[in-house]
């Protein structure tokens, strides 16, 4: 089943895959600073990494579909703009959790 722009099932899905990265990274998070016995004190390892390229693929996917959903040529284009609209804020969400990643430790 093709879902269109205007379909309401895009009312929630950016918040839905904004909420299945956010427990992923911080289960990701978690689990990287309990099993790492040495704690790195400059901020780029591998955790980092991992971290940062999720938040990137994840912010690309949310950037993607609220433009997708933003351009929609339905007869009735509330639900595609509103949808795009929920897509942007979870994208901003995104970006405004992941960024620390960029410059912190992972694990202090």
């Amino acid at each position: 089943m093709k879902w269109q722009p205007s379909h309401p099932v895009h009312l929630f899905m950016g918040l839905l895959i904004w909420s299945i990265w956010f427990v992923a990274i911080y289960g990701l998070l978690s689990l990287g600073c309990y099993t790492v016995s040495d704690r790195p004190l400059h901020s780029m390892n591998s955790l980092s990494i991992i971290l940062i390229a999720l938040t990137g693929i994840t912010a690309s996917i949310l950037l993607a579909l609220g433009i997708w959903c933003w351009r929609t040529t339905a007869v009735s284009p509330f639900f595609a703009r509103v949808a795009a609209g929920v897509y942007f804020a979870a994208f901003v969400a995104t970006l405004a959790v992941g960024s620390p990643a960029t410059a912190l430790p992972p694990c202090h």
